[in-house]
C-alpha cells in the first residue's frame, strides 16, 4: 500500500492564559490526588496481603441470595472479578445456595454450587470452569449416540469487555458504571465484535447502519469520514462530535476508527451532558478498542473482494506471564481498493497495541495506543437530472467521478495514547482514572459540483483546499461507591473530568476549475488555488466538569439521578484579521430516570435529560453566542426474557442448518399444497397442507428456542403439542362436516400433489433423522412433526388411488380423519414428555 507523505508546516497554538492554566492545574491536581489517594485507603496490612497473597485466597465480601444459578454466577463474577467458563446446558434448571460474608472467591463459588452436583475446575489465579458431574472432563463417559458439540467458553460479561454473541447485556457508556442495559433509563444499542465480524464491516458508518435511530453515512458514500445523525441531530461533525474512545472524547471528528480494532460500539440516544459535559442532544457513540485477554488469540487474515479490494490483518494477544498479571494485545491492518466510484480508491493503515498490568489483585491498569492513516477521495454525488430524474442526454453512470484525479485527495491521520486505571480500595469502593492524548490531522483538496448548465450535461465546479489539525488531552477521575441505606441499594458515582483542545484550521473555498461533461468527462484540467487563504483560525478550548450520579434500587424499582456543573473556556484567533474572541460559559445539567423491572424481563421507564453545547462566534451586536441547550423527555419499554440465553448456546451448527432447511421446505410447500387442496377439492390435501404450515411454523419456533433455557424449551414443546392437538381436532371437525356434503376430489391432481409432498417430507425427515434421539422434548417434537408429514403424504397418495377407483369422496375423508388421529397421538406424546421435563426442572430448582 502506498501513502502520499507531505511535509506540513507546524503552527503553534495559543498558549494558555495564566488564569486558565492555574484553573486547569488546580482541577487536575485535585482530581489526581483524589484518585491516587484511593489506592491508600486500604490499610497497609491489606495492601501487603493483596500484593503477596494469591488471588484465590484474597477475601471478598459477598452478598448473593439464593436464586437461579445463571443469575447467581453473574453476581459472583461481578463481585469477585473472576472469569468463569461454563455451558448453560449444565446450569439451566439449577438454583444456587445463598452466599454471604467475606471469603476467598474459590470458597464462595463452591458454596454457590452446593447441592447442584456441578464441579469446579480452577484454571488460573482468577479463572474457573464449571464441569458437569457426568461429563468427560469430570471422568464420565459420553453417552452412546450423543452429538459432539464445540466447547463454548461463556464468561462473565463486563461493560468494557467482549460479548459472547450478538446481544450485549451490560453498558458503561450511559452511566460510567458496569450497569445492565435494562436498568438504564435511556435507549441503548450495542454492536458487538461478533456482529462486526459477521457483517464484515469496513467502516464505522457500516457498523452503525442497522442501529435504530442512527442515520449512518449522512454525507453519502464517504468511506473514510464518520458522519452520523442520531434522532435527527448531528454527531461526529466538527465541534458537535460525540464519539468517545475508551470512555474519553478524543480527536475523532474526521478519522473513521477501523472496526477491526474495536471490541464493541455503543450508542446512547439522547442528551448525555450529565456525564460527559459539552455535547449535542443527539447522544453519545462509545467505542471500546480490543483489550488484552487471558485467552490467547493468534489471528492472521488475507482478504480480497470486489473493486480490487485487498487487505491483510493480524490480531495477537494473551498472557505474557504464568500468573497472568501481564497481558498484551497487538492488532494491525493494511487495506486498499476501490469503492465503486471511478478514481476513488481508498487505503488505510492501522496499528494498535494494549498492555494490561495487575500489580495486585485490587489494581489493574491498561495502557493502549493506536495509529491510523487513511487516504481517499470525497464523493459529492451526481446531479438529479440523469440519475433519479430524466435527462434528454441519457443516464449518468453511477460510477462517474466529477473531480480531477490528479488534484482530489483526502488524507487523515490519527494518533491516540492513553490508559485506564482501576483500583478497588474496598469491596464497595472503586477508583478509576482514564487519561488520553490524541492528535488528528485532515488534509484535503476537493472539486465539488455547483450545478448543471442549460444543456443538462455540462457541470460547473468549484475547488477548495483545507488543512486542519487538532490535539486533545482528556482525563476523567471518578469514584464509585456501592452502599445500602435501609431498604435502598445505591451505586454512587462522583467524578471530575477535564479536556483541553488545540485546533488549527487554514484553507480556501475560492478555488477555480473549469466545467466537466458528466457524460463524456475529460480530466486533467488546471485547478487554480489562491495563494492567500480565505480563512485561518487558531482555537483553544478548556472544558472542566464535576458530576455526581446515584443509581438507586428499591425492590424492583430503579431510580437514576444525576447532576453536573461545567466550565467551558474558549479563545479563537482569526489569524487573517487579527481579531481575538474569548468566551467563558457555565452550565448545570440534570438527568433523572425511573424504571420498574417485572419478572418477565419487561422494564417500562421514563426519563428526563439535558444537554449543553458552547458555541463559537458573536451575534450581530458583537455579543458572544450563548450556549445551545437541549431537553429530552423519554419513555419506553425494554424487554429481555429472564430465561433466555442471548449469548450463544452450545448448539450443534449442523442441527441449526437442518432446522432452517425444514422451515423453508415446509412453509414453502405448505402454501402450495393448500392452494392445490382448494383447486382439487380435497380435504386430505387441505389437512396435509395445514400440517405443513404448522410444521414449518413450529420448527421455526423450535429453532428460536435452541438458545433458550431447558425449561423454556420444554414449555415450547408443550405449546407445540397443544398446537398439534388443535390441528387434529380441527381436521376431524372439517372431515365430519364434509361427510354430509361429500364431493369427490380431483384424484389426478390430488395424487400428483401427494407425490411431490411425500418427496419434500421424506427429505425433511431424513435431514432430521440423526438428531431425533439426542435432544429434549423440543427436538423430539420437531422430528415427530416431520415424520407425521411423510406418513400423511403416503396416506394422501393411497386416498387419491381409492378416489379414482371408487369415484367416491369417502377415501379422502377417511384419510383426513386418520391424519387427524395421527396428529392427536403425536400431540399426546409431545405433551407427556414436555410435562415430564417441566416437572424435573421444578424439582431441580426446588433442590
Amino acid at each position: 500500500m502506498e501513502f502520499r507523505l507531505e511535509a506540513v508546516k507546524s503552527r503553534q497554538g495559543i498558549p494558555f492564559t495564566a488564569g486558565s492554566l492555574r484553573r486547569m492545574t488546580s482541577w487536575l491536581l485535585a482530581s489526581t490526588i483524589l484518585c491516587c489517594a484511593g489506592a491508600g485507603l486500604s490499610s497497609p496490612t491489606l495492601a501487603q496481603q493483596s500484593a503477596s497473597a494469591p488471588a484465590q485466597s484474597r477475601a471478598v465480601q459477598f452478598s448473593i441470595p439464593a436464586q437461579p444459578l445463571p443469575a447467581a454466577l453473574d453476581a459472583f463474577i461481578r463481585a469477585s472479578g473472576w472469569q468463569v467458563g461454563y455451558s448453560t446446558r449444565i446450569t439451566d434448571g439449577h438454583r444456587s445456595t445463598a452466599v454471604n460474608g467475606a471469603m476467598p472467591p474459590a470458597q464462595a463459588l463452591r458454596m454457590l454450587l452446593a447441592g447442584t452436583g456441578i464441579n469446579v475446575s480452577l484454571t488460573g489465579a482468577n479463572t474457573a470452569t464449571l464441569v458437569a458431574p457426568n461429563s468427560v472432563a469430570a471422568g464420565g463417559a459420553a453417552p452412546s449416540g450423543a452429538i459432539a458439540l464445540d466447547t463454548i467458553d461463556v464468561q462473565g460479561e463486563t461493560a468494557w469487555g467482549p460479548v459472547n454473541g450478538f446481544v450485549a447485556s451490560r453498558t458503561a457508556t450511559a452511566t460510567k458504571t458496569d450497569t445492565p442495559i435494562l436498568e438504564v433509563p435511556q435507549s441503548i444499542s450495542v454492536v458487538t465484535r461478533d456482529q462486526i465480524e459477521t457483517r464484515r464491516n469496513l467502516t464505522l458508518n457500516e457498523t452503525l447502519q442497522y442501529t435504530p435511530g442512527v442515520l449512518a453515512g449522512a454525507s453519502g458514500q464517504q468511506q473514510f469520514v464518520p458522519r452520523f445523525q442520531i434522532r435527527g441531530f448531528d454527531i461526529a461533525n466538527g465541534g458537535s462530535g460525540g464519539i468517545y474512545l475508551n470512555g474519553l472524547r478524543s480527536s475523532t471528528t474526521w478519522s473513521d476508527i477501523e472496526p477491526y480494532g474495536l471490541e464493541r460500539v455503543e450508542v446512547m440516544r439522547g442528551p448525555a451532558s450529565v456525564l460527559y459535559g459539552q455535547g449535542q442532544p443527539s447522544g453519545v457513540i462509545g467505542l471500546v478498542t480490543k483489550r488484552p485477554s487471558e485467552k490467547p488469540s493468534h489471528e492472521v487474515q488475507l482478504q480480497g473482494g470486489s473493486f480490487e479490494q485487498r487487505s491483510g490483518a493480524f490480531d495477537f494477544g494473551g498472557p505474557m506471564t504464568e500468573d497472568r498479571t501481564l497481558l498484551y494485545r497487538f492488532t494491525g491492518l493494511l487495506r486498499e481498493g476501490g469503492n465503486g466510484i471511478d478514481f476513488s480508491n481508498d487505503g488505510r493503515a492501522f496499528l494498535s497495541g494494549a498492555l494490561t498490568w495487575r500489580p495486585t489483585a485490587a489494581t489493574e491498569i491498561t495502557a493502549y495506543s493506536l495509529y491510523q492513516k487513511s487516504k481517499g477521495r470525497w464523493n459529492y454525488g451526481l446531479p438529479a437530472q440523469g440519475t433519479v430524474l430524466p435527462n434528454p442526454n441519457g443516464r449518468i453512470p453511477l460510477t462517474r467521478f466529477i473531480g480531477e484525479p490528479d488534484f482530489d485527495r483526502t488524507d487523515t491521520e490519527l494518533t491516540v495514547a492513553g490508559y485506564n486505571l482501576q483500583h478497588h480500595a474496598t469491596d464497595s469502593l472503586t477508583f478509576r482514572q482514564n487519561l488520553q492524548y490524541s492528535q488528528e490531522m485532515l488534509d484535503y483538496r476537493h472539486i465539488g459540483p455547483i450545478g448543471l448548465q442549460a444543456d443538462l450535461r455540462t457541470l460547473d465546479r468549484y475547488a477548495e483546499a483545507i488543512h486542519t489539525d487538532r490535539k486533545t488531552f482528556a482525563v476523567d477521575n471518578h469514584a464509585e461507591l456501592r452502599a445500602t441505606t435501609g431498604v435502598l441499594q445505591h451505586t454512587v458515582l462522583f467524578g471530575v473530568d477535564h479536556r483541553s483542545v488545540r485546533y488549527n484550521d487554514i484553507g480556501t473555498w475560492s478555488g477555480v476549475v473549469g466545467p466537466i461533461d458528466v457524460f463524456v468527462p475529460v480530466y486533467g484540467q488546471t485547478v487554480f488555488i489562491p495563494a492567500a487563504a480565505d480563512f485561518r483560525f487558531r482555537q483553544t478550548h478548556n472544558f472542566t466538569g464535576i458530576y455526581v450520579q446515584d443509581q438507586i434500587k428499591l425492590d424492583r424499582w430503579i431510580l437514576t439521578l444525576g447532576g453536573r456543573h461545567d466550565w467551558a473556556d474558549a479563545s479563537t484567533v482569526n489569524v487573517i484579521s487579527g481579531s481575538v474572541t474569548d468566551q467563558n460559559d457555565r452550565a448545570f445539567t440534570k438527568r433523572a430516570g425511573l424504571g420498574y423491572e417485572f419478572d418477565t424481563g419487561v422494564v417500562p421507564y421514563v426519563s428526563y435529560a439535558e444537554s449543553f453545547t458552547p458555541l463559537s462566534g458573536r451575534t450581530f451586536d458583537g455579543s458572544p453566542l450563548t450556549p445551545e441547550t437541549g431537553v429530552q423527555y423519554e419513555g419506553g419499554i425494554k424487554y429481555q426474557p429472564k430465561d433466555m440465553n442471548t449469548k450463544r448456546a452450545g448448539v450443534d451448527p449442523a442441527y441449526r442448518r437442518a432446522l432452517w432447511i425444514v422451515v423453508v421446505l415446509n412453509l414453502g410447500f405448505g402454501v402450495c399444497e393448500l392452494v392445490g387442496g382448494f383447486v382439487a377439492g380435497s380435504q386430505a390435501l387441505k389437512a396435509d397442507s395445514l400440517d405443513f404450515i404448522g410444521d414449518g411454523s413450529i420448527t421455526l419456533v423450535g429453532l428460536l428456542a435452541l438458545s433458550w433455557s431447558a425449561a423454556a424449551r420444554s414449555r415450547t414443546a408443550l405449546t407445540q403439542g397443544c398446537f398439534l392437538a388443535a390441528l387434529g381436532i380441527g381436521v376431524i371437525a372439517s372431515a365430519g362436516w364434509r361427510a354430509f356434503n361429500a364431493v369427490p376430489p380431483e384424484a389426478d391432481l390430488m395424487g400428483g400433489i401427494g407425490v411431490v409432498a411425500l418427496i419434500v417430507n421424506v427429505t425433511a425427515a431424513l435431514v432430521l433423522a440423526r438428531f431425533r434421539g439426542s435432544g429434549d422434548a423440543n427436538a423430539r417434537a420437531i422430528w415427530l412433526f416431520s415424520r407425521n408429514d411423510a406418513l400423511a403424504n403416503v396416506a394422501v397418495i393411497v386416498a387419491a388411488g381409492l378416489v379414482a377407483w371408487t369415484g367416491s369422496a369417502w377415501p379422502d375423508l377417511v384419510v383426513a380423519a386418520v391424519i387427524a388421529l395421527l396428529f392427536l397421538h403425536s400431540a399426546y406424546d409431545i405433551i407427556r414428555d414436555a410435562r415430564k421435563e417441566l416437572a424435573e426442572h421444578r424439582r431441580g430448582a426446588a433442590a
